[in-house]
């Protein structure tokens, strides 16, 4: 029987909770707190839901790749690839190409993926994956009490969406926003987000996520109010399961060596990739014009995220 590429079903789940022969977990920001585990992901009340490949062979079950499906359905996130046999990931070009094709046919408008280290890099570059950005991954295992939170810090409130989708597009480059196409403050569970207001309009964005293996912290800091941020994360710190990780952007370099200071050690890197795909023309949405924005302080030159790591290791 030659070996074919189908969608899975829940009669696959039990060929998928055996032991793998390799296996690459992406987006390790997000498997810190939510381990990826094939077969229990594609159970009908698992969310988010996910979408899964497989390839069969004369051996039975050889290869899986698992995405993850946005709510809005602009982008699916390449969560898993899996191989049961020996040699099985050549299949995996020919799985994540197929992911392509059924996603833009689904009127899916991007493939993203986090791949969690370099070697892997080609696999994707074959099948049309393209780099935008570096990711960072530290963590702070101290029991010790962060530092006193500032009065100034604030929840967030429904009125502030629009000021965080204004910093967020203010601090990140237009390359990336084109690539990931998301909102700053994407409904999940158990995420929380406080800010910090400024004289001219809001100075910075934390957000913190946590699970039952601990919790992750995410930064927005216009570089003129940069003083604040050791404040913000011994705030994102205080009362905080551990460990605690935070994940920081290739462009937000600077904010590296305040981590440091607070106690943060480099965990991990990623590199982000992003596949466009081919929309057919009904399925195209028109995309409203966004007011003019308010410049925030410009933020200075900064080395990559792998430069200041490998420095904080010296």
């Amino acid at each position: 029987m030659a070996n074919h590429i189908r969608p899975a079903t829940v009669l696959d789940i039990l060929a998928l909770n055996r032991p793998r022969y390799a296996e690459m977990q992406l987006d390790l920001a997000r498997a810190v707190l939510f381990p990826h585990q094939p077969g229990p992901a594609m159970l009908p009340w698992a969310r988010p839901s996910v979408y899964t490949l497989l390839v069969r062979g004369d051996g039975g079950l050889r290869a899986s790749v698992q995405a993850r499906v946005g709510r809005d359905n602009s982008a699916w996130d390449v969560a898993h690839l899996g191989a049961w046999q020996p040699q099985a990931e050549e299949d995996w070009p020919g799985l994540l190409a197929a992911l392509g094709t059924t996603a833009g046919r689904q009127g899916v408008l991007r493939l993203l993926a986090a791949v969690p280290d370099e070697e892997h890099l080609e696999l994707f570059r074959r099948v049309g994956f393209t780099p935008f950005a570096e990711e960072s991954i530290l963590v702070y295992e101290s029991k010790a009490p962060a530092a006193v939170p500032s009065a100034a810090v604030r929840s967030l409130q429904p009125d502030d969406l629009w000021a965080v989708q204004r910093l967020y597009n203010a601090l990140t480059p237009p390359l990336v926003q084109q690539a990931e196409g998301r909102r700053p403050l994407e409904s999940e569970p158990d995420k929380e987000a406080w800010l910090w207001p400024g004289d001219n309009g809001l100075c910075a964005c934390l957000q913190r996520q946590h699970s039952l293996h601990g919790s992750r912290l995410g930064l927005l800091v216009d570089p003129a109010c940069r003083q604040h941020a050791p404040a913000l994360l011994g705030y994102g710190l205080t009362g905080a399961t551990r460990p605690v990780y935070l994940v920081l952007r290739s462009y937000q370099g600077e904010l590296l060596e305040v981590a440091r200071r607070v106690g943060f050690r480099p965990y991990a890197e990623q590199v982000l990739l992003v596949k466009h795909l081919a929309v057919p023309e009904p399925l195209r949405q028109s995309v409203p014009a966004r007011p003019a924005e308010r410049a925030l302080g410009a933020a200075p030159s900064a080395p990559s995220v792998g430069q200041a790591c490998a420095k904080s290791g010296e």
